[in-house]
């Protein structure tokens, strides 16, 4: 049900978006807005990364692999765990299963064991360990931080 006249509610007619603007900073051209979205994705995804060879008994398994962004920085969590392993229960992260995956899919050996914790969640965890022998060929996790 109309009440009345929509100026006079106060209602304001739309105004013109600032991207759809002339002279404005703001872009609605698609081209424009690919190239920034393209140019701030490569650089972040690259500027973490590490280059590594896989080893069997001293000697590269197969090329190097090139890792960029969360694969990166997992494989970088496993390295710097050791034997002593990662559980997200320790390093809580999101998506640290599809990254396993992701670098079992790669050739890399990485184990898991279950432990038990307790608390008001109880429960099992999984312990990841890296278990292949690996070189680091290029290292660009530390200094993207």
């Amino acid at each position: 049900m109309r009440v009345g006249n929509e100026k006079a509610a106060g209602v304001q007619a739309p105004t013109t978006p600032p991207a759809a603007q002339s002279g404005s900073r703001f872009s609605s051209d698609p081209s424009l807005i690919n190239e920034r979205m393209s140019s701030m994705t490569s650089h972040s995804k690259h500027s973490y990364s590490l280059r590594v060879q896989i080893l069997n008994d001293g000697q590269p398994e197969d090329l190097p692999i090139n890792l960029q962004g969360r694969l990166a920085w997992m494989l970088q969590q496993l390295i710097d765990a050791g034997r002593a392993g990662v559980t997200t229960l320790e390093r809580p992260a999101p998506r640290v299963g599809h990254y396993l995956y992701c670098l079992r899919k790669k050739g890399f050996a990485i184990s898991t064991t279950y432990e038990t914790h307790a608390g008001a969640f109880s429960g099992v965890h999984g312990r990841y360990r890296l278990e292949s022998e690996i070189k680091v060929l290029e290292d660009n996790t530390r200094a993207a931080v």
